[in-house]
C-alpha cells in the first residue's frame, strides 16, 4: 500500500499531545516550513521519518559493500588477521593510536558479549567513519595509489582517491543524520539517493541495479505533505 497520512485525524488534543511527545524545540524545524501549520508540521515530521526509513536499504548495502571491499582487500595484503597487525596500524603512524583505539573498542563490545574475537566480527562492528577515514589523504600511497581501480572497477576514467572520499564523505553525512533522527526533509534527496547508488555501482553494478529496483525512495518523495 502506498504510503498515506489520510487515514489519520487530528483533533486538537492529539496535535497538544504530539507537540508535548516530540518537544517544541524538535517541532519548530518542520514549523517554519509548513507556515507555522501544526497540524502540517507533524504530518511533514511524520513524513520525514517515512523517507529517512526508505534510505536504510540503500544506505545498509552502501556500507556493507564498502567495508567488504576494503576487508577484502585487506586481508590479502596484511593476512586475515589485519585489523591486529602492526604491519596495517603503522601504514599512518600519526593514526594508528585513533585506529587501534576504534578496532579495541570493538573487540572489546565482542568479549562483552561472549562472542570469540574474528576479523568477521571486527569488521561488522567498526562503524561506517572507520571505513571512510580510510580514504583520507594519508592513506592514499600506502593503500590507494595503484589501487583504487581495481577495487572499484566502476570509477570513471581519471576518478581519484579524493573524487571516492568526497562521494563516501557526502553518504555518510546523510547517514549520520538518519541515523540520529535528523530531519532530511529540505535537502536534496533524489541527488543524495543517486549519490548512494553511485557509491554502490562504483563497486557493483549488479548489487545497484538491485537496490535501484527495491529502493522505495522516489515513491517516497511524491507523497510530501
Amino acid at each position: 500500500m502506498p504510503f498515506s497520512q489520510a487515514q489519520f485525524k487530528y483533533q486538537p488534543v492529539v496535535l497538544s499531545a504530539l507537540t508535548s511527545t516530540i518537544s517544541v524545540d524538535r517541532l519548530s524545524t518542520y514549523l517554519i516550513p509548513a507556515g507555522f501549520d501544526q497540524e502540517r508540521a507533524i504530518r511533514l515530521y511524520v513524513w520525514n521519518s517515512y523517507v529517512s526509513q526508505c534510505f536504510h536499504f540503500p544506505l545498509q548495502t552502501a556500507e556493507i559493500s564498502l567495508r567488504n571491499t576494503i576487508n577484502e582487500y585487506l586481508s590479502s595484503r596484511f593476512g586475515l588477521d589485519w585489523p591486529q597487525d602492526n604491519r596495517f596500524l603503522e601504514l599512518v603512524p600519526d593514526r594508528r593510536e585513533r585506529t587501534d583505539e576504534a578496532i579495541k573498542k570493538v573487540v572489546k563490545r565482542v568479549k562483552d558479549d561472549g562472542y570469540k574475537i574474528t576479523t568477521g566480527r571486527i569488521v561488522a562492528g567498526l562503524p561506517f567513519d572507520f571505513w571512510v577515514g580510510l580514504f583520507t589523504g594519508k592513506y592514499d600511497r600506502p593503500l590507494w595509489q595503484t589501487t583504487l581501480h581495481g577495487l572499484f572497477p566502476n570509477l570513471p576514467k581519471g576518478s581519484k582517491r579524493r573524487d571516492l572520499y568526497d562521494l563516501l564523505m557526502s553518504v555518510k553525512n546523510l547517514r549520520n543524520r538518519i541515523a540520529h533522527y535528523e530531519p532530511i526533509f529540505e535537502r536534496d534527496l533524489s541527488k543524495e539517493h543517486t549519490d548512494v547508488i553511485t557509491a554502490i555501482r562504483f563497486r557493483c553494478v549488479h548489487t545497484a541495479d538491485w537496490v535501484s529496483a527495491h529502493s522505495r525512495l522516489q515513491l517516497a518523495l511524491r507523497c510530501k505533505p
